[in-house]
Order: C-alpha cells, then sequence, then structure tokens
C-alpha cells in the first residue's frame, strides 16, 4: 500500500485518515552565517561565520545554537564589540534565495558611578561610608579592594562586594587608598580611587589634687597641697572630650594596679551630660609615710592611652607643723563656682556651692582620745586585714583605725560621696557604706 506526508496528514490511498499529527518542519540542510561590514557593502565579498553548528572564524566569542530537531539557528556574539557591528546574513546551505538579512548595531555602554569624594576624613570612632553608585548597561557588579600593600579591609577579607563600603568606629589603622572596581562583563573594568584619613580625635587627661582641710583641687603639677598624716588625700583625673566609647580610668602605685581596699578608694563619674567626660578619683584613706609613691592615672579607650602622674613624695606630721599651703590663683583650680564661699564664724563650717549640691567642709577636727589634728572625712572605715596600723586611736578593743560612731560614719561617706566624686556619682560609697553597715552588725 502506498503512503505519502501531505504536510501533517498522514494519509492511505484507500481514502481515509488513519490519523492526523502535530505539525512539523522539516528542515533539509543547514543554516550558513555570514557578516557584510554595512549596509552599504551587502553585495560585497562577505565574510562567512558558520557553516551548520560549525563556526569557521578564530573567535570563540561565536557560537551557534541550534535545538535538537528544530530549524532554528541562532548566532550567539558574546561581549559584542565596535567591530562586531555590521550586516548580518542567514541563508540555507547550497541556496541563493531563501535568506535573510539582519544589521547588528553596537554602541558603546559607558560605565559611570556616583561616587564619594577623592579624599575623606574622618575622626576616630565615627562610623564613615565610601559610595560607588555605578550605572551602565548591563550593570555593573561592584567590589572594593585596599590599593596600600594589599592590606586586608576591616572586616579582614581583601575584596568586598557592593555599592558602599562601610567602616565601623574607623582607627588610624584604618587610614589609606581604597578603590572601588565596577565591571559589567562588557566594558573594560573601571575604578575609582578614594584616599581616606582617620584623624585623632584631641582629647585629653587633667589630674588634680585636694587634701580634705580644704575644697579646692590643685594641679597635679602643683606642689601643694602637701599630704598631712592621718588625712585623707585625694587624686582626680578627668578626660575631656574623649569619642565614644569612653576611656576607661585605671591607677597605679608605682606601676602596680590599686584596687579598692581600706586605704584607697576609687569613685568614678561619667555624668550624661557632660558630652566626652569622665572622671576617677582616688581617696588614699588616711594618709600615711608608706602611701608616698607615684601615683599614675591611666585613661583608656579602643584608639589611645593617655596618663597623668602624681608624685607624692613628702607629707606634713600635722597641719601648722609648717605654713599652710598656698597657691597662685592662676595655678589654682576650683571645684565650685565664683562666688566665695560662706563660712559660719561658730561652728568654723565652710560653705560652698557646685552646680548640684551645697558642700559643708570642716576644716580640721580633733580626735577624741589624742592631740593629732586632721580632717574626720576620709578615715578607714572597713575591717579589712591588709597592712594594719600601729597607732590606733580609737576607743575600742581592736586594730583597726575606725570611728566608734555610727553616725559619724555615714557623715564621712555622705561627704566622700558628695566631694570625691564631683557629686555626679555617690553610688559606690552608699554601697559601701550599706556593705560596713551589714557587716559591723
Amino acid at each position: 500500500m502506498t503512503k505519502t506526508w501531505i504536510r501533517d496528514l498522514y494519509l492511505e490511498l484507500t481514502g481515509h485518515i488513519s490519523e492526523i499529527r502535530r505539525p512539523r518542519i522539516v528542515l533539509v540542510g543547514g543554516i550558513d552565517w555570514w557578516r557584510h561590514s554595512s549596509a552599504k557593502d551587502a553585495d560585497a565579498e562577505p565574510l562567512i561565520i558558520a557553516e551548520g553548528k560549525k563556526v569557521l572564524i578564530e573567535d570563540r566569542r561565536y557560537r551557534v545554537y541550534r535545538p535538537h530537531n528544530s530549524a532554528l539557528s541562532v548566532l550567539i556574539v558574546r561581549r559584542a564589540k565596535k567591530r562586531d557591528a555590521g550586516i548580518y546574513r542567514c541563508n540555507l546551505s547550497g541556496s541563493s534565495t531563501r535568506q535573510k538579512y539582519m544589521a547588528l548595531n553596537v554602541t558603546e555602554s559607558k560605565i559611570e558611578a556616583h561616587t564619594s569624594p577623592p579624599k575623606i576624613k574622618t575622626q576616630m570612632g565615627k562610623d564613615v561610608t565610601m559610595w560607588c553608585n555605578a550605572t551602565g548597561y548591563p550593570k555593573p557588579v561592584v567590589y572594593w579592594t585596599r590599593e596600600d600593600r594589599n592590606r586586608k579591609l576591616q572586616d579582614g577579607s581583601y575584596q568586598y562586594w557592593g555599592n558602599g563600603l562601610r567602616l565601623h568606629r574607623p582607627t588610624e589603622d584604618d587610614t589609606g587608598i581604597y578603590a572601588c572596581y565596577l565591571d559589567n562583563f562588557v566594558q573594560p573594568v573601571v575604578s575609582y580611587l578614594f584616599s581616606l584619613s582617620v584623624e585623632d580625635k584631641p582629647w585629653s587627661v587633667h589630674g588634680y589634687k585636694m587634701r580634705f582641710d580644704s575644697t579646692q583641687w590643685y594641679p597635679a603639677s602643683n606642689p601643694e597641697p602637701v599630704p598631712v598624716r592621718g588625712m585623707s588625700y585625694l587624686l582626680m583625673c578627668e578626660t575631656h572630650g574623649a569619642p565614644k566609647p569612653l576611656p576607661k580610668i585605671k591607677w597605679l602605685r608605682d606601676g602596680r594596679p590599686i584596687t579598692n581596699t581600706k586605704h584607697f578608694y576609687i569613685i568614678e563619674d561619667r555624668p550624661n551630660w557632660r558630652t566626652g567626660y569622665t572622671s576617677s578619683t582616688l581617696v588614699i584613706m588616711r594618709f600615711v609615710p608608706r602611701f608616698q609613691a607615684n601615683y599614675t592615672c591611666v585613661g583608656t579607650n579602643i584608639f589611645r592611652e593617655k596618663s597623668q602622674t602624681f608624685y607624692v613624695h613628702r607629707y606634713l606630721e600635722k597641719v601648722g607643723s609648717t605654713p599652710p599651703p598656698t597657691a597662685d590663683s592662676t595655678n589654682l583650680v576650683s571645684i565650685f563656682d565664683q562666688s566665695a564661699p560662706a563660712v559660719d564664724e561658730k561652728t568654723g563650717l565652710v560653705t560652698a556651692k557646685t552646680d548640684d549640691v551645697a558642700i559643708e567642709q570642716v576644716d580640721v577636727i580633733t580626735d577624741d582620745d589624742d592631740d593629732e589634728t586632721g580632717s574626720a572625712i576620709g578615715r578607714d572605715l572597713t575591717n579589712d586585714t591588709e597592712d594594719d596600723f600601729d597607732d590606733d586611736d580609737d576607743d575600742d578593743d581592736d586594730d583597726d583605725d575606725d570611728f566608734d560612731d555610727d553616725a559619724e560614719r555615714r557623715e564621712i561617706f555622705n561627704r566622700l560621696g558628695r566631694l570625691g566624686g564631683g557629686g555626679g556619682n555617690q553610688l559606690p560609697v552608699t554601697d559601701g557604706y550599706r556593705k560596713y553597715k551589714k557587716k559591723s552588725q
């Protein structure tokens, strides 16, 4: 029986349709690809690019795609360039009439970016972001590197992908040259350079000292006031203008760290209303000759370290044994306002005002059981066992230099809280009193 194909119908000569199939195009031979340099030269000798699926030119950017069992032929040009522009022709292999023409125009896709200034300055601890917002087609990808001595970025990597490079709390180590690269895998890579300078925000440490029979703070460089045996002596350090995180202040005695004991007490103050300010006061409880030393406060944050040293190498046995300490007004630093303090002639109390509280300061108090003079403020108030004194002068049966009257202890702690920390932080003193009270009961 004779069979024949008529497009999509399978016919038998018996005259009836036995089966209907989907239409298909049967391609006999292949498709060739040619390129003419321009429309004007369409009749000139063209360049054959491919016969069937075989590419004939030595350019790996060209390839032909032809799905299986399909008459479709696709010429692919990867990363098209100016020289690829022209008139392209496809035709059935061996046919001069069945052909189609198409034009390929290749335009420059310029890569550009809106960027940060090429020179950037920032302060230590202040976050900074460098930008490269890229435009172009295809849209470029952006990545960052450091260009100075192949150093790593802040996150520890050598390369970061993204339009913006953010540095968190930069330090001097982040100073250098940074580059952003733009690549759309068509045009040449474009780069932009940035010079980042991380500057140290100026901050300082200042030291002051005070004896408890006075209401004045003296600069650390001033030889006065001289400590008095049996009287508490205060050393205070302040930082000004420091970036966050604020410096932590520690104290050293002849290079060795100082912690809170019955002889040394440290009070810290970080008022919220003073930007970049912190202070630490070292209270030397009831000064004795062996406390002579070099005392150093060290302010440290993540950026740097600054210090101030107090040279305490002399003392007085009693107030009045030598002429009282004096200081020129230009060298005197007061914790009070400019108004003169009020003196009560009957009680001998000197009242001066700070920003928040009034301070009543006893100039000289005489002990109950001997003739040693000195301030009642700042006496030894704990039962710690470190370095007992031999010159116990209270009325109890132990060897501690404490006071017999609990009310007097409370007053000393209160005054220490108001004076020692500059009035900004009294919690350490209050807690200290509570611990002592609980222990003594």
